[in-house]
């Protein structure tokens, strides 16, 4: 999967992760945590624990099984976004997948970015026969959850208290998107 967007600054490359992206994916991924806390479940210390090769293995598992990719968007050489889908890990729940880790550096946010990587999500869902994407976000998260709408996904609940973040809970918005085809 690659194709390329413009943006008021510059060419944008979206593309599927491969191993040899797995430092600058941990170094991105590591800011969003840094950076937004609340959005993101995953914890700066585990991942910075995890290092590299947790990336480097997730990408090569997801390329052996189809059971996911990571989706990322390139300035030039720099990565400036990503996101990853996975399949649902039981038999029975295979036909669905999890939209995770969304972001977009922001100095590049407002350029659409976040939309076209998600659209890749969106894509390879419908290539490995798909049914359903899920995600769900930090209600507080307005800029994200409009993007996510634009991008065809529904609410369907709110899960409370999810996150807990320097003493304060954080609900989590529940949305999907049927797969058409």
């Amino acid at each position: 999967m690659l194709f390329q967007i413009s943006t008021p600054k510059g060419q944008i490359t979206i593309r599927e992760a491969t191993p040899e992206d797995a430092g600058q994916l941990l170094a991105l991924r590591l800011e969003s945590l840094m950076n937004h806390p609340k959005s993101f479940a995953a914890d700066v210390a585990q991942t910075t624990s995890d290092g590299v090769k947790a990336f480097v293995d997730r990408i090569t598992e997801y390329k052996q099984t189809h059971a996911g990719t990571i989706i990322i968007a390139l300035a030039t050489a720099e990565l400036i976004g990503m996101t990853g889908i996975a399949c649902g890990h039981w038999p029975k729940m295979g036909h669905g997948g999890g939209l995770w880790g969304v972001y977009v550096r922001q100095d590049w946010r407002g350029c659409r970015i976040g939309e076209s990587m998600i659209k890749g999500c969106i894509d390879w869902a419908k290539q490995n026969h798909l049914s359903v994407v899920y995600l769900s976000v930090t209600l507080s998260e307005i800029p994200a959850i409009r993007c996510y709408t634009r991008c065809g996904f529904r609410e369907y609940g709110i899960e409370p208290r999810t996150l807990l973040v320097d003493g304060q809970y954080y609900d989590q918005l529940l949305m999907y998107k049927l797969i058409d085809g």
